[in-house]
């Protein structure tokens, strides 16, 4: 019931957004899939328009509310599916081309 409920919206998101939104759901039903302190792991592929962002590791702590990466949930969705983001780093796969590790854990 919570992956996608007939809403258009859900199929054009990327596939992070769309776990989150779905873990949301899942807390207003009251049937929250992750417990207390539970974490989600994943990964999230850099795109061109994220050149912009801070490289170095100490820079992504300090401002990790800022980077808003396409395919990373914004804060507001985060805390409505009871989440933190604990961390984020970048994993360089080329010359060319990234990752994100994006950590996130359970507060509620």
């Amino acid at each position: 019931e919570a992956i996608g409920g007939g809403d258009l919206k859900l199929d054009l998101d990327p596939p992070l957004i769309r776990l989150v939104e779905c873990l949301a759901q899942d807390i207003k039903r009251g049937k929250p899939l992750l417990k207390k302190g539970g974490r989600l792991v994943a990964f999230v592929p850099e795109i061109e328009d994220s050149k912009k962002f801070p490289k170095e590791e100490a820079d992504v702590k300090e401002k990790k509310e800022e980077i808003n990466l396409q395919g990373i949930p914004n804060k507001t969705l985060i805390e409505s599916a009871g989440l933190e983001l604990v961390d984020m780093k970048e994993q360089p796969l080329s010359d060319s081309l990234s990752r994100w590790l994006v950590i996130y854990e359970c507060i509620i």
